[in-house]
């Protein structure tokens, strides 16, 4: 089906959430029934899930309960400690501003970002901390409790990025540890339970709020295949008017171009439109201020931006200020969409909510199928090097099947949990967002954009203006970072921890890094001279450091491309039989060495073999190949080019989408699809008309392209060098050491 009809479809028949019922309440504010939070000087051990939709107040009301254990008890000190676990910086700020109030009963109250060192629950009364900062928590003989603040969001955190496994670590002692757990979201699910009851062996007591606090609400949705253009067209003529605004976007640059362009707005009485952007990178300084009083920040602004990296510090309460919230994403975007959902309800008592949905395909777009048991069989096939963080030391090595076997470990079951919500979400993006939008009792309606004339010619012209406007935020950017100062490793170190960062810090510390990894060896002078805003523009890319980390890893391994492959599956032979070797007598050893390799050879004879499938000699083949040679040699070798499609789920994580039997055309896309995901290398086609005047003909070539950052690849000409294959061996010594190897 295509999008318009899948969107329509959704909207007519959103889905419900899926049923957690044990016990269901119906409740406008959950402080009218304290009874479903947990007795917190109860000594026996309880978990608590509570489901609840966004707007009641689930935070206002265990503040109240914990404002009042104060009468209960003849000394604060006495009560059990509460640990407030947040997923954002920004809610850490939030939670620390509501609490506040606390502080004045005498709750000794810590944001971890304002204390150095442990945290001990004996020194403070309530304790608010990020996910990744759980191992600061001291424990002693005092009980403590657990609030998980949005726990399906802390779920995704503690399974992701490079402290993924210190993070489940401490959240498994926590958990474990804690007399009392309290999690609490507003689109918990079936997955959140499995998570809870992986660390809590005890019953899980599961509160939902059928309550619908949006009824007599309607979310607007449009399908506009200009990037969003008419709803940020309806953002700006109501601003002109004299209405206040609030765009939801899920890209920092997007966000900030709506604010520049609202900026340069004036109101129906003439004065300037007050606009400001809130996003990830954002001054330090000012995003400390405004968080800490979010309700005063906002009073005074006619237009906000905002992106899902602080949407979780934004609790605006302030009745009628805003009179539209505008969501503008693409349909492919990385963004959770729960996250998304919570952006549209982060601002409170909004008349008119409107979601601008278009479908712009990323390149080398992946697909990995959902569920559970294909998730398990993949880390169960993945090779140690394609294994994500979160899992490392949770396989056993099985010595008759010659492979790994993925246990049952809280942390195996809650990576699978987030993975299969993860693709979920984002395969059926668009079903989703309905649903969790109509779980709050809104109405959907799917409108249609305006095709008269003059809105038409002004739609375009929004556009335009935006595209400019993001184009110059993104070259400043990369200016930025081109001409910031130099920092040491110390001066990174700190700033890196620096809650109240400027933009010139940001930027430095961008410099800094992309330093370390393209020219950690180069000389200032030489770096100053390569660092250029075309060089940030090209290389700062996600994309581009993943392609030079694998294609230096490579080279490194061989004195040219053959020796290297046979280095790598030598190397790869010998670290698989240690690991074999020792998995009986110290797993978690073994399987540690064995991960710290950094590709597997089948990963790169898979890309060489694809390549060899066309004519060409490998991956550094630079010839021109003219379309007989590539499609005689295609049709010699499709069989195995179909093998080798065939091993993409394991070997590479995602299914290819080609023809079940391909022709030339449709193996050019999965191999692009294939190594350019992989190091950035595809294969680009040339065609030029050859023979007489009135019989011309197509003639086609084919290469191996080497520059897809802007037609700029890596050796180029003021671009990061690939460091050199390894010295060939002396021939004399070669061959002493075969001789060597022989009389053995």
């Amino acid at each position: 089906r295509g999008i318009v009809e899948r969107i329509g479809d959704a909207i007519s028949n959103p889905r419900p959430l899926v049923g957690l019922s044990e016990m269901i309440i119906n409740v406008e504010k959950l402080k009218d029934a304290p009874e479903v939070y947990p007795d917190f000087l109860g000594i026996e051990k309880t978990t608590t899930l509570i489901r609840s939709p966004p707007g009641t107040w689930k935070t206002t009301a265990l503040r109240e309960i914990i404002m009042a254990l104060k009468d209960k008890v003849h000394d604060i000190s006495s009560l059990p400690c509460f640990i407030w676990i947040s997923y954002r910086k920004s809610l850490s700020n939030e939670s620390k501003a509501k609490l506040d109030d606390l502080k004045a009963l005498g709750f000794r109250i810590c944001n971890y970002q304002n204390t150095l060192g442990d945290l001990s629950i004996d020194k403070w009364d309530i304790i608010i901390v990020q996910v990744e900062s759980l191992f600061r928590i001291e424990f002693t003989a005092r009980p403590f409790v657990a609030i998980l603040d949005e726990a399906n969001a802390i779920m995704r955190q503690m399974s992701s990025g490079t402290n993924a496994r210190e993070s489940e670590n401490a959240m498994r002692d926590v958990l474990r540890s804690a007399r009392h757990v309290l999690a609490m979201d507003a689109f918990a699910n079936t997955s959140t339970l499995s998570f809870l009851q992986a660390y809590r062996s005890e019953n899980i007591h599961v509160v939902d709020n059928k309550y619908q606090p949006r009824i007599g609400e309607t979310v607007e949705f449009i399908y506009d295949p200009n990037s969003g253009a008419e709803a940020m067209r309806i953002g700006y003529d109501l601003l002109r008017q004299g209405k206040r605004v609030a765009f939801v976007s899920t890209g920092a640059v997007i966000a900030r171009a709506l604010i520049e362009k609202a900026s340069k707005l004036s109101k129906s009485d003439n004065s300037p439109v007050r606009a400001c952007a809130y996003y990830g990178d954002m001054d330090g300084k000012q995003c400390q201020r405004d968080f800490s009083d979010i309700n005063v920040a906002w009073d005074e602004l006619d237009c906000v931006a905002y992106t899902n990296t602080v949407e979780a510090g934004i609790s605006f309460e302030v009745t009628g200020h805003f009179d539209i919230i505008i969501a503008i994403t693409n349909i492919t975007t990385p963004v959770h969409v729960e996250a998304l959902a919570q952006m549209l309800y982060q601002i409170r008592d909004c008349p008119r909510h409107i979601v601008s949905l278009f479908y712009q395909k990323n390149s080398n777009e992946l697909f990995r199928p959902p569920g559970h048991e294909n998730i398990r069989a993949e880390l169960a096939s993945a090779r140690p090097n394609n294994l994500h963080t979160a899992i490392k030391g949770h396989r056993e090595w099985n010595n008759n099947t010659i492979s790994y076997k993925v246990d049952e470990s809280p942390a195996i079951i809650t990576f699978i949990e987030v993975e299969h919500q993860k693709r979920l979400f984002a395969r059926y993006f668009i079903e989703k967002l309905c649903s969790l939008i109509a779980s709050t009792g809104a109405s959907l309606q799917l409108i249609k954009m305006d095709e008269s004339r003059g809105v038409i010619g002004n739609r375009k012209r929004v556009r335009n203006e935006i595209r400019v406007e993001a184009l110059v935020i993104k070259n400043t950017d990369f200016n930025a970072v081109a001409t910031s100062r130099n920092l040491s490793s110390e001066e990174a170190e700190v700033l890196k921890f620096d809650q109240e960062c400027s933009i010139a810090d940001i930027m430095a510390l961008k410099r800094f890094y992309m330093r370390n990894l393209y020219c950690k060896d180069m000389s200032i002078e030489d770096w100053n001279n390569i660092c250029n805003r075309k060089f940030i523009e090209n290389f700062s890319s996600p994309e581009a450091r993943k392609h030079f980390l694998r294609l230096s890893y490579f080279r490194r391994q061989g004195h040219d491309e053959e020796n290297a492959m046979k280095e790598l599956k030598a190397e790869e032979n010998i670290q698989w039989e240690i690991a074999c070797y020792k998995a009986e007598e110290n797993l978690e050893k073994s399987v540690a060495e064995d991960l710290r390799k950094s590709y597997s050879a089948n990963h790169w004879k898979a890309i060489r073999e694809f390549f060899q499938i066309l004519g060409f000699t490998g991956i550094d083949d630079k010839r021109i190949l003219p379309g007989n040679i590539v499609s005689e040699a295609f049709v010699q070798s499709c069989e195995r080019f179909i093998e080798i499609r065939n091993q993409s789920l394991s070997l590479f994580g995602f299914k290819s989408h080609a023809k079940t039997t391909p022709d030339l055309n449709s193996a050019i896309k999965a191999i692009n699809a294939i190594a350019g995901n992989w190091c950035g290398y595809t294969i680009k086609s040339d065609k030029k008309r050859i023979g007489p005047k009135g019989q011309q003909v197509w003639q086609y070539s084919y290469r191996i392209n080497r520059q897809p950052y802007n037609s700029t690849g890596f050796g180029d000409k003021g671009a990061p060098e690939l460091p050199p294959y390894r010295p060939k061996p002396d021939n004399e010594i070669q061959e002493l050491f075969d001789s060597i190897g022989q009389n053995k």
